[in-house]
């Protein structure tokens, strides 16, 4: 899959395979990784392309608006 340009959400980021899950598109040339955890502050990536995001699925009032739609063809 090719993800350069693109950009992701990842949820459950903060360690195990969520953590690879965001390092992964990352390396392939993602424009954004939005991630999550129930504890943004336990997130410690240091790429700017990252957004922290606090998600905890169990408490509605957590989940993240989602990013704005990017115009088709990048235009």
């Amino acid at each position: 899959m090719n993800t350069a340009d693109q950009i992701a959400l990842v949820t459950g980021a903060n360690r195990g395979i969520g953590r690879q899950f965001v390092l992964e598109p990352l390396d392939r040339g993602a424009s954004k990784v939005y991630a999550t955890a129930r504890r943004p502050e336990s997130l410690d990536f240091t790429d700017s392309r990252v957004v922290p995001c606090r998600c905890a699925s169990t408490c509605s009032t957590t989940i993240p608006s989602p990013p704005p739609r990017r115009p088709p063809n990048g235009t």
